[in-house]
């Protein structure tokens, strides 16, 4: 379930307390990435660090890829496998969305913000970052 506002807050609030120089983010992605980037300033942590599933594998709690396809770069593959309902739409549609944005990008065809929303030539927007 989402966490309330005050609930927010207090965890925020812990975390500032604790004053970490490191804080690892496990709520797998997209969701660490967003949740980081809207509370960076509220925590005062100098470094944020999104981990996915990460935890999961060393608990044991996730199978983790074998050897080969880690090294091969295929880990994605063998969890798109083992979870294709949650991860299929992330990794499919998602993922090609990314690339199209890249290679957009790349070819000085189309600007993007952070969110992923086009920039149009001639913004203020597009003009402090070109």
């Amino acid at each position: 379930r989402p966490l309330s506002p005050a609930e927010e807050e207090e965890i925020v609030a812990m975390i500032s307390s604790a004053a970490p120089d490191v804080l690892w983010l496990g709520l797998g992605e997209p969701k660490q990435d967003r949740w980081m980037h809207e509370r960076k300033d509220k925590l005062r942590v100098p470094v944020l660090v999104g981990v996915g599933a990460a935890f999961d594998m060393l608990s044991g709690g996730k199978k983790q890829a074998p050897r080969w396809m880690r090294d091969h770069g295929l880990e994605w593959f063998f969890r798109l496998m083992q979870e294709p309902r949650r991860l299929g739409r992330r990794y499919l549609v998602y993922g090609a969305q990314f690339i199209a944005y890249i290679a957009l990008e790349s070819l000085g065809l189309k600007k993007f913000d952070a969110s992923g929303s086009s920039l149009q030539k001639g913004t203020q927007d597009h003009q402090a970052r070109t």
